[in-house]
C-alpha cells in the first residue's frame, strides 16, 4: 500500500500572541488571537522542511519577509498544533512567536 501526499493538504488557523516579558526575566503568553482562518498548506510544505515552511507563510504574506528559518524554532506535531518562537531571544527563554492550530487535513488516502 502507497500513501500519496501529493492529495495531502492541511488546513490551519494562524494564531498571533501577545507577549509579556523580556530576555532577562523570560516570556508569556498573555493573549492569543486567531489572524487568519483556514489556510491551506500542502503536505509536502508542511512535513517537509522548516525552510520551506518559513517561505510559504512568508508567501502568504503571514510572517515578515525579514525572518529567517534559522531564528524560528518549530515544536510540535503537524496534525495538531505547531507551534513557533524565535529563538534570538534565548536568554530568558525561547519568546513565543505565533502557532499554527490544525483544523482540518484533506486527502492523502491509502491506494
Amino acid at each position: 500500500m502507497k500513501t500519496t501526499t501529493s492529495d495531502k493538504f492541511y488546513y490551519y488557523d494562524f494564531i498571533v500572541y501577545e507577549v509579556w516579558g523580556n530576555k532577562r526575566d523570560g516570556f508569556q503568553i498573555n493573549q492569543s488571537f486567531v489572524q487568519e482562518k483556514d489556510i491551506v498548506l500542502s503536505a509536502e510544505t508542511v512535513e517537509g522542511t522548516d525552510k520551506g515552511l518559513i517561505k510559504a507563510l512568508k508567501k502568504l504574506n503571514l510572517i515578515d519577509k525579514g525572518i529567517h528559518y534559522k531564528s524560528i524554532n518549530i515544536e510540535g506535531e503537524s496534525q495538531y498544533t505547531l507551534y513557533f518562537e524565535d529563538v534570538r531571544q534565548v536568554v530568558g527563554g525561547l519568546c513565543p512567536a505565533f502557532e499554527l492550530r490544525c483544523t482540518k487535513i484533506i486527502g492523502g488516502q491509502t491506494t
